[in-house]
């Protein structure tokens, strides 16, 4: 991993990060073949800001992750249960946005987001329920949550907070 920050101002700050990983490979069972280790690499450039005297904060990252040997589960319908193994070459492209304010004494309201493209760009298996060009499984194309929170004090030295939070997932491909 190799990690680099530059502080543009006071209130501005950009950044890169690029990581290589790996998930083991391992054992199916009842005799089916074992699977290969799975690689990754992950590039991100980003921005964290703040502003109004520390009451607006937010960040900003574009990432793109390529993945080889990528490791998918599927049924095998003879046997019943599910097995692990190796489809091929895989991409995610996106963004995230996250911003939270402190509108006043106590009220904090907050956004996170995100956006993602996934793809299969090459298919190596000879009997994969996927194509070059479907999305991933299991990875929505999109996600967001917005949120307030606010904090008091119930009576001396006992604070209490109200928080209200609203999620949406977008929908996820399973093959």
């Amino acid at each position: 991993k190799v990690y680099a920050s530059y502080g543009v101002s006071e209130d501005l700050r950009l950044y890169v990060n690029i990581a290589e990983g790996f998930r083991s490979g391992g054992f199916n069972g009842s005799g089916q073949p074992p699977f290969d280790p799975e690689n990754v690499s992950s590039y991100e450039i980003g921005a964290k800001v703040s502003g109004v005297d520390g009451r607006l904060n937010a960040e900003l990252a574009l990432f793109f992750s390529d993945y080889e040997v990528y490791q998918i589960v599927g049924v095998v319908p003879a046997l019943g249960f599910n097995i692990t193994s190796n489809a091929g070459s895989a991409e995610i492209k996106g963004v995230e946005l996250s911003v939270h304010v402190l509108a006043s004494e106590g009220l904090e309201v907050g956004f996170n987001g995100n956006y993602m493209d996934t793809e299969f760009t090459e298919i190596t298996s000879t009997s994969s329920s996927h194509a070059e060009g479907d999305p991933l499984d299991m990875v929505p194309k999109y996600g967001y949550s917005l949120w307030t929170d606010y904090s008091f004090n119930w009576f001396d030295k006992a604070p209490g907070f109200v928080r209200i939070d609203y999620s949406r997932q977008g929908e996820a491909h399973f093959r």
